[in-house]
């Protein structure tokens, strides 16, 4: 069940549209009550405790330490190996929900893959399929350094108040200004399209084994900075 006062994001609609998964939503409610917050504690020390003792003790997760502070905002892990080669499929949804319900209890939350482990069937390629009607911030190439920096970007642009948007390799966008593997950003050109995904110059090539530089960033203004 949700904690009293605790809003579930779309849980309703989504309980309705995956019945199968209502389980995975409500705990997706309660994990992010006890993990995040906005701007204090959402759930007492002792509750919160609780919550994660129990999904550890049932062998759902592992808790690093005892006590566990609540952060502001949350990155989610997906899988390195998609679970089928379709979109549709319970996993990726209930990792998507977990993100939603992140995002919406705290002040940002990102959806991360590896490159190419984000590809078909995995839970971003469900999210960029618009099936669920969820958004939420996302990055495909976070085993590069590259997204890992984008995936800063995006957290700070969502503290900002700027609208989730897809990044990385597959959607050939960046937050702006544009990451590079140069010690400094090279910052993103503007344009007045309307889209979510304008050009910039390329910053410098990466090095062998690296992820390149998307050539397009989103129009959103650079994030605060932490």
């Amino acid at each position: 069940m949700t904690p009293p006062g605790f809003p579930g994001a779309g849980q309703n609609a989504q309980q309705a549209a995956y019945p199968q998964l209502t389980g995975q939503f409500e705990a997706a409610s309660l994990l992010a009550a006890a993990i995040v917050t906005k701007d204090g504690p959402a759930l007492p020390g002792a509750q919160s405790h609780a919550i994660l003792a129990g999904f550890a003790q049932d062998g759902f997760l592992q808790v690093s330490t005892p006590t566990l502070p609540p952060a502001t905002l949350a990155v989610v892990i997906i899988p390195a190996t998609p679970p089928t080669a379709s979109d549709s499929n319970p996993a990726n949804v209930a990792l998507i929900s977990m993100t939603q319900q992140l995002n919406a209890a705290s002040r940002g939350a990102v959806l991360a893959g590896s490159y190419p482990g984000s590809g078909a069937g995995s839970a971003i390629d469900e999210l960029a399929s618009g099936n669920t009607g969820i958004e939420v911030s996302s990055v495909d190439n976070a085993n590069y350094e590259t997204g890992q920096v984008m995936v800063v970007q995006a957290l700070s642009g969502l503290l900002a108040g700027q609208k989730p948007g897809s990044y990385g390799i597959a959607p050939d966008a960046a937050p702006s200004p544009v990451p590079t593997s140069s010690a400094s950003l090279s910052p993103a050109s503007s344009s007045t399209r309307p889209a979510a995904r304008h050009s910039a110059a390329a910053g410098p090539r990466e090095k062998p084994g690296h992820s390149p530089a998307p050539r397009r960033s989103a129009t959103a203004s650079p994030g605060a900075s932490r």
